[in-house]
């Protein structure tokens, strides 16, 4: 109820209660430079819906390295969406989302 009250007052969106019936606003699909952010989306009324976050420079980073890691957690999600699942790339001995 907290989480709701803040997010009502601070103007962000309250959380959906399903993955479908709902469009992602335009400002949260796109970074502050107005670039791409939001690179995929299964569908609005798609059950399985899943959606692809990225920046170009991510993409283009995993287009060049070789060595990647995928990592999938459930504790952190919202339990509607059910897992996050992220790639990470190695650089130079760093691993970077």
């Amino acid at each position: 109820i907290i989480q709701r009250c803040q997010q009502n007052s601070s103007g962000f969106p309250v959380n959906p209660e399903a993955r479908t019936g709902f469009e992602i606003r335009e400002e949260y699909c796109k970074f502050d430079n107005g670039k791409q952010f939001l690179k995929y989306d299964l569908g609005i009324e798609v059950e399985q819906r899943i959606l692809v976050l990225a920046s170009e420079c991510a993409l283009q980073d995993i287009a060049s390295y070789h060595h990647w890691a995928c990592d999938g957690t459930f504790k952190i999600v919202l339990e509607q969406w059910f897992q996050l699942f992220s790639i990470h790339v190695q650089v130079k001995g760093s691993s970077f989302p």
